[in-house]
């Protein structure tokens, strides 16, 4: 599936871009290798701080300690942020990946309405199972030490489609919680457990 078919470029930069705020810059690629290096190789050319790069397909992207992260064009979302906290060392820019899992974990409940939770360093897990991995890496500049955060988070992966067994996605997960709530349901609803049942008066 084309990535302008799932993300609208347009509205997020509308949602996103504001002046004076962290974000100044959103853009869109249809696929490439890796998000945290494209943007790494732009910051050391110039790239400011506040740009985001999202892609719906990376072959070669990367995980803490070297690991490798693949997942079927379209079935997911990448994306990498730069940044440049202002006068906070670099040697604790280490809490830039907390803060991000932080983010992710509360905009998956509130999107999706999902218990994503944060597991320290730096994945999101939803029932225990990783939905989201986090990636973070000092870049060296002309104007300074930056820091790009990769973010990857398994949207519509099927159950044969992951990588590692521990690993899930929001649609398998959306699909379990779907079942439960029927299950849950049927008792209250004189033991209908059709999906009708939850659209009657």
């Amino acid at each position: 599936m084309p990535t302008d078919d799932v993300i609208d470029l347009a509205e997020l930069r509308q949602e996103l871009i504001r002046p004076g705020g962290l974000w100044q810059k959103v853009d869109l690629v249809p696929e490439t290798g890796s998000t945290n290096v494209d943007l790494a190789m732009r910051a050391r050319q110039g790239e400011s701080p506040g740009t985001v790069l999202i892609t719906d397909y990376q072959s070669a992207g990367r995980g803490r300690q070297g690991r490798t992260w693949t997942a079927p064009p379209g079935s997911g979302i990448a994306m990498s942020i730069l940044v440049r906290p202002d006068g906070i060392d670099p040697s604790r820019w280490t809490w830039l990946s907390l803060l991000a899992g932080l983010a992710v974990s509360d905009g998956v409940r509130r999107a999706a309405d999902l218990p994503a939770m944060l597991k320290w360093p730096n994945d999101v897990l939803i029932t225990d199972r990783k939905v989201c991995g986090i990636l973070s890496e000092r870049v060296d500049t002309s104007e300074g030490p930056a820091c790009v955060v990769g973010i990857g988070i398994n949207i519509s992966l099927a159950e044969d489609e992951l990588p590692v067994p521990s690993a899930t996605s929001l649609a398998i997960v959306s699909r379990q919680h779907l079942r439960g709530s029927i299950r849950a349901a049927g008792p209250l609803d004189g033991g209908d457990a059709s999906p009708a049942a939850f659209s009657r008066s």
